[in-house]
């Protein structure tokens, strides 16, 4: 390779054998993420270290297996302050659930940290389109609201309002990495990854 050129793309090796060249990965909202992870923290504390079988109760790799392990762990708890806990996880499970579909595919070259085979290190600022409620506001509050943002009582619609809004994705944590790839998009187990070269940034 000339030293003009660089590496416009991800290459990952598999415990397979298998080779990857990634141009995409999928992060999320860190807002989101930051919520849900509080959520199953506040759970962990009320469920005193219960374990369900399917791993520690708000350890970052446990994700919470809907129905079927919810109740489950209701039927074995007897104590409100534990029943309480899992319909707080219940609710981390719906908003994980959300941000999954809020996910978006970033370049890799438009990655912040994508040198290091980190995917907690991952991240991007992007501007989203956010439908706000605003229902519930006084006259006022929207009026201050509205101006806020540049808009008008003509940008309404049905009591929503559409703002453009910079978020920052990152990657959760969890074992699975959802790239995009010359044969379409694939979710890879991480600790299956024994190698990674890092797309090139820089012309020398």
């Amino acid at each position: 390779m000339s030293d003009q050129q660089s590496v416009e793309h991800l290459v990952l090796l598999l415990s397979s054998g298998q080779t990857l060249k990634v141009q995409q990965i999928e992060l999320y909202p860190a807002e989101d993420l930051a919520k849900i992870a509080g959520l199953r923290v506040e759970a962990a504390r009320g469920l005193g270290g219960v374990s369900s079988g399917l791993g520690l109760i708000g350890s970052p790799g446990w994700v919470v297996g809907a129905t079927a392990a919810l109740g489950f762990l209701e039927s074995v708890l007897s104590e409100a302050s534990k029943k309480s806990a899992i319909r707080l996880l219940a609710q981390a499970e719906e908003m994980a659930a959300a941000a999954r579909l809020r996910g978006q595919l970033f370049h890799i070259e438009d990655i912040e940290q994508i040198d290091r085979p980190v995917p907690t290190a991952w991240r991007r600022a992007s501007t989203v389109l956010e439908r706000v409620y605003t229902g519930h506001m006084s006259w006022k509050q929207l009026a201050e609201f509205l101006a806020t943002h540049g808009k008008t009582d003509r940008d309404l619609v049905g009591n929503h309002l559409s703002i453009e809004t910079k978020k920052l994705f990152v990657h959760p944590g969890e074992d699975f990495v959802v790239v995009d790839t010359e044969q379409g998009l694939i979710s890879i187990r991480w600790s299956g990854v024994v190698g990674y070269i890092a797309p090139s940034r820089h012309e020398h």
